[in-house]
C-alpha cells in the first residue's frame, strides 16, 4: 500500500507523530478533584449488592441524599415477597412502569415455596416471566446500580437476591429532526443531528447499510460519565488512525463532556494550533460521506454536533452538497471558496501594506480618490482597520446571540447605520467600509464553522505585520503558515495532503472534481483505497475476469 512521505525514503508513521493528544491533561484543580472524587465515591468502588433489600436501599438513600427527583417505590408480591424500584422522576416511561412492571409483580404468585428463601444469584423467574421489556441487564455491584439510575432507567431490587435487574424504560423528551441550521442545505437532505446519541445513530446507520460499520462505546467524564461514540468504517480507514483515536479517548480526563468542543483539545495532534485537524457537523449526510472516505466520526450524547477526523486543509473547503452538482460547477464554487479564503484572511491586511508603504500600486485616480477620503481621518490606517474589524465582530456576534426575529433585522440596519455615521463623524474612510465589509462577506462562503473563525483570528496578526513591514510583512506571514502547515498532522495525516506529498487520486476531488466515475481510489493514506466494490474485486482476481470475458 503506498503511504505518504516526508522524503522518498522515509514514510510517515503514527508513533513518530507528535502526540499531544494523547497525552492526559489536567488543570490546576484536577488533582484535587480526584482526590474529593475518590473519598466520595470509595463506598460504592467495591461493594456488592445484598440479599437484604433494606440495606441496598439505605445505600441507594445515601448516595441520591439531596436529590428531589429520585423515587424509592416499596410494595408487595401477590406471594408476600417485597420490592422496590428506584428511578428518576421525568426520565421513565411512567406507563411502561406501570403495566409492564409494577402490575405484574403485584400480580404475580408464584413461586409460593421460595417466598422466604435468599439466593445470591439472579431471580431468573423475574426476566423470564416479569420483565415484559426488550432491553434490561443484571446488576450485581452497588456501583453499577447507581451508573443504572443516573442513565434513566429504572433498578428493580427483589427481597432475598443480591441481584438486581435495570430495566430500560426511558422516556426523556428529545427534540425531533430538522432541518440543519448552521450548515444551510441548498441541495441534500433536510435532516440535522439532534441531542439523543440513539436518533443520531440511526441517522448515520440509514445512510451507510453495512456490517462494517462500527460503533464502539466510551464513556467519558469522572463525574458525567457521558456515552461517546467511535464510528468508522472497517476495512476503509487505516488502522493505526483507529488506534490512535481509541487511545486517546481512552487517556481523556475530564469531569464532564457536555460538547465537541471539549473533546477536540483532548484528541487534536496540535491543540495550540490556529488551524482546526477536525471538524464539526450537524448533517448526517456529511457524516456519512466523512466515514465513506476513511475517516471516523465521534459522537457526543446530548450534543447534535458530530466531530470528523482526520481533517486535512482541502477537506475545509468541501460541502456534502457539492456532490450534488456537475463537476465543473462544484470546481468553480471550490475555487470561489479558496479565493474567499485569501481575502478573508488577506484583504484588510493587502489594504493596510499598499496605503502605508506601497502607494505607487494604486491606479493614480483610484489614488487620489483615496487620498481625498482619508484627509479627514484622524487615525491611520492599521488603527482604522482594527476599528472596523472589531465593530463588523461584535455586529456578528450580537446577531448570533439575539432572537431569531430580530437578528437579521438589527445585524443589516446595525451594520449600515454604524458604517454610516462612522463615515460622517470622520472615524473612518468609505474605502475601509468597503475592504472590511467585502473581507467579512467572503468569510461566509467558506462551507466550515472553524474555518470561518479560524480567518477571523489570523486577520489581525496579518494587519499588525503590514502595518509594519507592508507587503514584505505578509510575505512573511503567509511563509510561517505555510511552514507550520507543512509540519503539522491530523492523526499522522499531512495536513496540506493531497498538494504535499502528492496524491494524484486526491487532486481528483481537491480544487476540482471529476465526475464520480473517475473517483475510483480513495486517498492513498486511507487502508482500502479502492471505491468500488466491481473494481475492487476485478482487481483481487485479474485472470479470472480475463477468463470470464473470454468465455
Amino acid at each position: 500500500m503506498k503511504r505518504y512521505k516526508m522524503t522518498g525514503k522515509q514514510p510517515v508513521k503514527l508513533q513518530n507523530m507528535k502526540n499531544l493528544g494523547s497525552r492526559p491533561q489536567k488543570n490546576r484543580l484536577q488533582d484535587r478533584v480526584d482526590r474529593i472524587q475518590q473519598d466520595g465515591y470509595k463506598p460504592y468502588e467495591d461493594g456488592a449488592l445484598s440479599i437484604d433489600m433494606d440495606v441496598n436501599l439505605k445505600a441507594l438513600e445515601a448516595a441520591f441524599k439531596g436529590c428531589s427527583d429520585i423515587q424509592f417505590r416499596r410494595f408487595s408480591m401477590a406471594n408476600g415477597r417485597l420490592c422496590s424500584i428506584v428511578f428518576f422522576d421525568g426520565m421513565t416511561n411512567k406507563e411502561m412502569l406501570n403495566h409492564d412492571i409494577i402490575e405484574r409483580l403485584m400480580a404475580y404468585q408464584k413461586p409460593r415455596e421460595t417466598t422466604t428463601e435468599t439466593c445470591a444469584g439472579p431471580p431468573a423467574w423475574v426476566k423470564d416471566e416479569i420483565l415484559a421489556v426488550s432491553q434490561y441487564k443484571e446488576v450485581t455491584m452497588l456501583k453499577d446500580a447507581l451508573k443504572s439510575i443516573l442513565e434513566a432507567q429504572c433498578l428493580l431490587l427483589v427481597n432475598g437476591y443480591a441481584t438486581a435487574y435495570a430495566v430500560d424504560v426511558k422516556a426523556m423528551e428529545t427534540r425531533s429532526v430538522s432541518e440543519a441550521k448552521i450548515e444551510s442545505v441548498v441541495r441534500g437532505p433536510q435532516e440535522a443531528f439532534v441531542e439523543d446519541i440513539g436518533v443520531n445513530l440511526t441517522l448515520v446507520r440509514r445512510r451507510i447499510k453495512t456490517h462494517a460499520l462500527k460503533m464502539e462505546a466510551f464513556e467519558i467524564g469522572s463525574q458525567g460519565k457521558t456515552k461517546v461514540i467511535l464510528a468508522y468504517i472497517e476495512g476503509i480507514i487505516e488502522t493505526g488512525i483507529v488506534d490512535e483515536a481509541r487511545k486517546r479517548l481512552q487517556k481523556m480526563d475530564i469531569d464532564i463532556a457536555l460538547a465537541v468542543g471539549e473533546l477536540i483539545s483532548f484528541v487534536e495532534d496540535d491543540p495550540l494550533s490556529p488551524f482546526p485537524q477536525s471538524e464539526i457537523t450537524e448533517r448526517p449526510d456529511s457524516c456519512a460521506a466523512a466515514l465513506s472516505e476513511g475517516r471516523f466520526a465521534i459522537l457526543i450524547d446530548g450534543n447534535p454536533f458530530v466531530m470528523i477526523a482526520p481533517t486535512t486543509f482541502s477537506f475545509l473547503f468541501t460541502a456534502a452538497e457539492d456532490y450534488y452538482d456537475r463537476g465543473y460547477f462544484t470546481g468553480f464554487i471550490r475555487m470561489l471558496r479558496y479565493f474567499a479564503f485569501f481575502i478573508s484572511l488577506l484583504g484588510p491586511s493587502a489594504y493596510i501594506a499598499i496605503t502605508t508603504y506601497h502607494p505607487e500600486m494604486i491606479p493614480t485616480n483610484l489614488l487620489i480618490s483615496i487620498l481625498n477620503a482619508r484627509a479627514d481621518v484622524p487615525f491611520p490606517a492599521f488603527v482604522e482597520a482594527v476599528l472596523m474589524e472589531v465593530i463588523f465582530e461584535i455586529v456578528r456576534e450580537s446577531g448570533i446571540r439575539m432572537p431569531a426575529r430580530i437578528s437579521n433585522a438589527l445585524s443589516i440596519v446595525g451594520a449600515l447605520v454604524i458604517g454610516q455615521i462612522s463615515v460622517q463623524a470622520g472615524l473612518i474612510s468609505p474605502m475601509m467600509v468597503v475592504v472590511v465589509s467585502i473581507t467579512g462577506l467572503a468569510s461566509f462562503m467558506i462551507p466550515k464553522l472553524n474555518t470561518k473563525r479560524q480567518a477571523s483570528v489570523l486577520r489581525f496578526p496579518f494587519m499588525l505585520l503590514a502595518a509594519t513591514m507592508g507587503i514584505f510583512g505578509i510575505i512573511t506571514g503567509i511563509l510561517i503558515l505555510l511552514i507550520h502547515m507543512a509540519a503539522l498532522r491530523s492523526f499522522g495525516v499531512p495536513y496540506l495532503s493531497p498538494f504535499t506529498p502528492s496524491d494524484t487520486q486526491g487532486l481528483k476531488d481537491s480544487i476540482i472534481m471529476l465526475p464520480a466515475k473517475y473517483l475510483k481510489k480513495r486517498p492513498t493514506y486511507i487502508q482500502d483505497n479502492i471505491r468500488i466494490w466491481k473494481n475492487r474485486a476485478e482487481q483481487s482476481d485479474p485472470e479470472q475476469n480475463s477468463g470470464q470475458a473470454g468465455d
